[in-house]
Parts: C-alpha cells; sequence; structure tokens
C-alpha cells in the first residue's frame, strides 16, 4: 500500500523502511504502552532467526534491545501489517547470534492491539 521512511535526525544510513500491506484504523500507540505484535524478524538473504505469533512488551527505548522497531511501531495504527527494515545503528550494530555487525534487519509485523 504505502512505504514510508522515517529518520529522527540519526544520521546517514539510519533510515527506517516501513513498507505496508495494510493500513489499519485503529489507535496508535504513545512511548510507555503495552503492545501485541506478531512478527517474524529475517536477514536481508530471508533467513528468519526469530518469530512470534503474540509478543507483548512495552514501548520503552531505554531498555528495547531494537530501537528502531520501537520507532516504527510508533509510527503505526492498531490492525496494520507492514515489513519494517531496521538499520544496524538502531538494531545491533555488533550482531547477535545469526545476526552480523552492521547488518540490516526485516520484519514481518502485524500491529494487533494496544493492552
Amino acid at each position: 500500500m504505502a512505504v514510508r521512511t522515517i529518520n529522527e535526525g540519526w544520521g546517514s544510513g539510519s533510515d527506517i523502511i516501513i513498507d505496508e500491506s495494510t493500513v489499519g484504523k485503529g489507535a496508535i500507540p504513545v512511548a510507555g504502552d503495552n503492545i501485541t505484535i506478531s512478527y517474524t524478524a529475517k536477514l536481508k538473504d530471508g533467513t528468519e532467526f526469530d518469530s512470534n505469533l503474540s509478543c507483548t512488551f512495552t514501548i520503552n527505548f531505554q531498555e528495547s534491545p531494537m530501537q528502531g522497531l520501537d520507532y516504527a511501531l510508533l509510527t503505526m495504527t492498531k490492525g496494520t501489517t507492514a515489513t519494517i527494515t531496521i538499520p544496524p545503528s538502531l538494531g545491533w550494530p555488533h550482531g547477535n547470534g545469526p545476526v552480523d555487525a552492521n547488518s540490516d534487519t526485516l520484519w514481518d509485523v502485524e500491529f494487533l492491539k494496544i493492552n
């Protein structure tokens, strides 16, 4: 449906790309909200490294290992499905498990609800 790019002054190469396949009509979360999403996380080559059909968490930039995911979710309405591309500077700049250092990660997300 729509492709959006967000960059809050993080610098060159730090764009979060949100490719929405369905735009929801629900509320937009704010920092501190507990939300539930369904997601599959992949490398650019399509290798899946994480998945959860019902993950509930608090949007909290201080404790989040994936700040890019938090930033993206703060721009999405409940009910949205999207593929989010997160640059390493807002994900795992030094790598983590199967994610190499300085690798973008792709997150297929369905925003289920604000709890």
